[in-house]
């Protein structure tokens, strides 16, 4: 890290910079969990498609019970409120999603992890944490931006910004977040996109003498 990179934390308060690297990791977890899509996400543990405004960084193990893994990659990931507050974060489904998600290796490796002995976090590793995470997400974040078009395979859900077409954002909308995988649903026809059609489309020229 360079001094001028520093130089803003200095004399932030270590509670201050313990919100600052919290904020700065969330928001690479949400952004990293929604970038292939970038206005929703599916959660870890329900599997429905969320609005990405409703997308918490849930813990696999708790933050309070677990602070070793508190900002670990493979520990958090994108899920929705009902999962994480309402259903104290759906464990069951969620540990057998984030299996497939990141391996059985990886799973291993991180309930080993679970079980070291906790270690209070300093004010230096705080600060790595709040630049580490801003540089990520910026580096991902401007190379989505050179991207001038998305895959082909999600061109029928999502239009050239990321957004979902008009006639999966209704269907969305109406079924509160979940569309279930192979729905076929007729899109619904833009005016604008209509009239440009019509408009590229070369005239017939009459047979006829005057």
């Amino acid at each position: 890290m360079k001094s001028q990179d520093l130089k803003p934390y200095l004399k932030k308060s270590f509670a201050s910079l313990e919100r600052q690297a919290v904020k700065s990791f969330n928001d690479w977890i949400r952004w990293r969990d929604s970038r292939e899509i970038r206005d929703a996400f599916i959660c870890i543990s329900c599997r429905e498609l969320k609005s990405v405004t409703k997308m918490h960084a849930g813990h696999f193990y708790s933050a309070g019970h677990y602070p070793i893994l508190r900002f670990d990659e493979d520990n958090v990931h994108g899920q929705c409120e009902r999962c994480n507050h309402f259903l104290s974060g759906n464990l069951n489904e969620y540990r057998q999603h984030l299996e497939k998600k990141i391996g059985k290796d990886r799973l291993e490796i991180l309930d080993q992890k679970s079980k070291a002995r906790a270690h209070r976090i300093d004010r230096w590793t705080l600060i790595e944490i709040i630049l580490t995470y801003k540089i990520k997400l910026k580096t991902s974040q401007n190379h989505v931006l050179e991207k001038t078009h998305l895959p082909d395979s999600r061109s029928d859900h999502f239009n050239g910004t990321g957004s979902l077409q008009p006639h999966r954002r209704k269907l969305f909308q109406f079924t509160g977040g979940h569309i279930p995988a192979g729905t076929q649903i007729r899109r619904e026809e833009d005016p604008q996109e209509e009239k440009q059609a019509k408009q590229a489309t070369p005239q017939e020229v009459g047979s006829g003498t005057n």
